[in-house]
């Protein structure tokens, strides 16, 4: 493993060590345990009142979860388990690819909170459920829940371990934690704002709502709060605390001034641990007596020892070339994985790598997995960051492709840069992405074209595009339609900004000197199916362009919807002739999402309309019913709506 260190950054986190040893940032004074030495930064451990834990692995919260031999995990629709020795997978439940879902176990049973791939006007489309671990005795017990936040897009990039328009779930003490973290500004400055949702388990099995001082966020002491990322709200740092409490018996909180505490609830205890939180780290994982603070962007970790409060520097990696990890914890440690490319520092390796490295509570590493992605699977690296988890010896993570997806794994043993050739991806198990019976064959044709048209100047053009293999007439006139209205058109759009350029260019050379960059134009276009059964199928043509010289970038979506029996472009009208009936039942769905006010005939726009998996879908791009941080809104309408 490369290990690639920057003294700069290693200077800041010895200033962050020298902060928690003089014991600097308490602000607390009486309400700090006496057991703790601030001029030494040691902690009495045989008269701490903070018991110390030993290490476990507990996956809450995360969409693969480790749990006695199986592997529980959540993607597409499916939440399936996966034994650690012989990968015989087994589907226990199945709801809409356009769902969300939380799991988490409780009791040697598994919970799970659940959204729908609509919005209601009512907002409230969620569910609480139970089951057995094989899939057995599912039982809903709560439905009509008040959702987390409207859904905002039907495409879903890169899903962390906390999303605004979904809960998670935990559970401690017989009570159900639904968690979330709405985004507010005040005054220019960011901030979260609890809207969790809380159910008691009663003895006969069902749940009635309760009040939130009736829970441990009810409980905890003024000035205090879960520490989240300030940088992005709806994304959490720490895991929840019902967590807290199950594994430690005591919670991790945040002052008002992002100082790191531990407190006993049910004591009063307190204990600054003079750490600052949510600043130069975005995430932090637990193991036993050890706290990892990493960034999740690259930028670097450090081992934080609760018993001594000892903190470890670990090793850093350049910020400009292009890192995504994660962290999980492991029988001893840590798990750290992460992928970056060499095209900045080593520019004869233009590859990406894939790394798993086993990191010991005493800040020492052993690599478990180095392997180079083929350049076809590049997209798996979204993919091994959030949708992911080592177990055993093995790896495992999701593969999307264009028409199936894929439980894969890789083999953990140790190894190092002369052995990544002998890594190979296994896959697990399979299944097709689309309903239908009998899918249509997809192409993919993919361009990507750097051109400098002058000086200071570079154009770039990326396009995707999809058409079907020619087994019958309708694919031929569904080719054909997609080539002239879309495709073509594009390329003819490009073709003529880049003259101009070249036109601009040859008559001022300089134009772009005045710039303090060089000047870039960034164009694409990416064509993905939306939807497939076997008698329709949906594209959608996402288009992008940027300037330099712009705030910010542009784009928009158009979507076609097709008969794949006789090659016909479909809209709203073919499916439900009374064009009355779709407006007044589709206008309360895309009035609940707007912004700002809009024509209800815009919702028939054949540009606009698709189908899915759960109903009629009608986007809009940023600007036509909300302002451009809403970005890409697709309104969902169930098909049960209008029967």
């Amino acid at each position: 493993m490369k290990k690639i260190y920057f003294p700069c950054l290693l200077i800041s986190l010895l200033l962050l060590s020298a902060c928690a040893l003089t014991g600097c940032g308490d602000g607390r004074g009486d309400s700090v345990s006496e057991n703790i030495e601030l001029s030494t930064g040691k902690i009495n451990d045989t008269d701490s009142v903070f018991p110390k834990a030993e290490p476990f692995i507990d996956d809450t919260g995360k969409p693969m979860q480790r749990h006695g031999d199986y592997l529980y995990s959540y993607y597409d629709g499916r939440l399936m388990r996966t034994h650690k020795e012989d990968g015989e997978t087994s589907l226990l439940y199945q709801t809409s690819p356009n769902s969300r879902l939380r799991f988490c176990f409780y009791e040697d049973l598994i919970y799970f909170v659940e959204r729908t791939g609509y919005d209601s006007p009512d907002n409230a489309d969620t569910a609480l459920y139970r089951m057995e671990k094989d899939g057995s005795g599912l039982t809903l017990l709560q439905d009509h829940i008040v959702n987390a936040a409207p859904l905002r897009f039907i495409t879903y990039f890169g899903e962390g371990k906390y999303n605004i328009d979904e809960y998670d779930i935990d559970i401690y003490d017989d009570i159900i934690y639904l968690l979330n973290y709405t985004y507010h500004s005040q005054d220019g400055e960011p901030f979260s704002k609890s809207a969790n949702v809380y159910f008691k388990l009663e003895k006969d099995g069902s749940v009635n709502r309760i009040a939130e001082e009736d829970t441990l966020y009810g409980r905890l002491p003024e000035g205090f709060s879960a520490v989240r990322n300030t940088d992005s709200p709806t994304q959490s740092d720490f895991p929840s605390l019902p967590y807290f409490m199950r594994n430690y018996g005591y919670l991790f909180v945040k002052d008002d001034s992002d100082m790191l505490w531990r407190i006993d609830p049910v004591n009063g205890f307190q204990e600054n641990l003079s750490v600052v939180v949510a600043d130069s780290f975005t995430d932090y994982a637990f193991s036993g007596d050890t706290i990892l603070f990493y960034s999740c962007s690259g930028g670097g970790l450090l081992l934080f020892r609760l018993s001594d409060r000892a903190i470890i520097p670990l090793y850093y990696y350049a910020l400009d070339h292009t890192i995504q990890s994660c962290v999980f914890t492991a029988e001893q440690g840590f798990y750290y994985c992460y992928n970056y490319h060499y095209d900045s520092l080593f520019p004869d390796e233009t590859n990406s790598h894939f790394t798993v490295t086993n990191i010991l509570p005493d800040g020492s590493d052993t690599s478990l997995l180095y392997y180079t992605l083929p350049e076809e699977n590049q997209s798996d690296l979204a993919a091994i960051r959030y949708d992911s988890c080592p177990f055993g010896n093995c790896f495992y993570y999701f593969k999307a492709e264009e028409a199936q997806h894929s439980l894969m794994r890789l083999s953990l043993t140790t190894s190092d840069e002369s052995s990544e050739s002998k890594t190979t991806a296994d896959t697990v198990c399979s299944w097709s992405v689309y309903s239908a019976s009998t899918p249509a064959v997809i192409i993919t044709e993919e361009k990507d074209e750097k051109i400098e048209p002058g000086n200071f100047c570079s154009i770039s053009r990326s396009v995707k595009k999809l058409s079907l293999e020619e087994k019958t007439a309708a694919d031929k006139l569904i080719n054909r339609f997609l080539n002239k209205e879309a495709y073509e058109d594009f390329e003819a759009y490009m073709e003529d900004m880049i003259q101009n350029e070249k036109i601009r260019l040859a008559e001022n050379p300089d134009y772009y000197k005045q710039y303090d960059e060089p000047y870039s134009i960034d164009f694409s276009l990416t064509t993905t199916c939306e939807y497939m059964d076997d008698d329709t199928i949906s594209f959608c043509c996402a288009y992008y362009e940027y300037f330099s010289d712009m705030v910010h970038s542009s784009h928009w979506c158009h979507y076609y919807t097709f008969d794949r029996h006789t090659g016909e472009r479909l809209s709203f009208e073919d499916f439900i002739e009374d064009t009355d009936l779709i407006l007044t039942v589709a206008a309360p769905y895309v009035e609940n999402k707007a912004d700002w006010s809009f024509s209800p005939e815009s919702i028939l726009e054949p540009d606009r309309f698709s189908l899915s998996a759960d109903g009629y879908t009608v986007h809009f791009s940023p600007y036509e019913i909300g302002p451009y941080a809403s970005g890409h809104i697709t309104v969902t309408i169930p098909y049960s709506a209008f029967y």
